[in-house]
């Protein structure tokens, strides 16, 4: 089953008349591993996501489209929180917490406050 990371390379591959062999090379991968990647048998890590976007030059949609495939592909996140104050801390903490038991109309709820999704 393709990934939402898949559909984006394999759509990316077409544009730019590749075959899967031909974006491995270019990518220093091995094509197994590229088609692991593609079919959603793996997931890559950010540091290939990155290099993507330098070797094809993406402008800042396609980049922006990469890293929301790449985000909806990974089985795990990290929230930075360095610079985080206590309020925002405690916020990432009981959204860990609850996540896997949210609701749908509490999903939408959280999507609309922060602005995203069609609400």
């Amino acid at each position: 089953m393709l990934s939402s990371l898949g559909k984006y390379l394999r759509t990316l591959r077409i544009q730019k008349n590749e075959l899967l062999k031909d974006m491995a090379e270019k990518l220093t991968l091995a094509p197994a591993y590229l088609s692991s990647i593609e079919n959603g048998k793996r997931t890559p890590t950010k540091k290939l996501i990155d290099t993507i976007i330098r070797v094809y030059e993406l402008d800042e949609k396609e980049k922006e489209n990469i890293e929301e495939a790449y985000m909806l592909s990974v089985e795990e996140m990290h929230i930075d929180m360095k610079d985080a104050n206590d309020e925002q801390r405690s916020l990432g903490v009981a959204f860990a917490r609850k996540f896997n038991n949210l609701s749908e109309d509490q999903i939408n709820k959280i999507k609309k406050a922060l602005g995203e999704g069609d609400c």
